[in-house]
């Protein structure tokens, strides 16, 4: 099988971390909660990170240009391109 990059995954690679890094930020924050969530997102991060190095792997090229294409976490690219001054 291949990739999908329609939808959710045309906006983000990962979904589910940004989810994931979303929810636990969301809520109000006590030191110590800041501190588990720092080590919590640098985790998740990591996760995505050597689940690229895997996808690469696999899908070579094809992944290589999603990667240019698409944002790992955050929709930059995608809002980029969504609010830039049309050319």
């Amino acid at each position: 099988g291949g990739f999908s990059a329609t939808g959710v995954l045309a906006v983000v690679r990962h979904p589910w971390y940004t989810g994931g890094l979303l929810l636990i930020w969301s809520r109000t924050q006590t030191l110590t909660e800041m501190l588990i969530n720092s080590i919590l997102s640098g985790y998740i991060v990591i996760g995505a990170l050597l689940e690229e190095r895997k996808l690469v792997a696999e899908f070579g090229a094809d992944y290589r240009t999603y990667q240019r294409q698409v944002s790992m976490l955050f929709p930059w690219k995608w809002l980029q391109r969504r609010f830039s001054p049309a050319q």
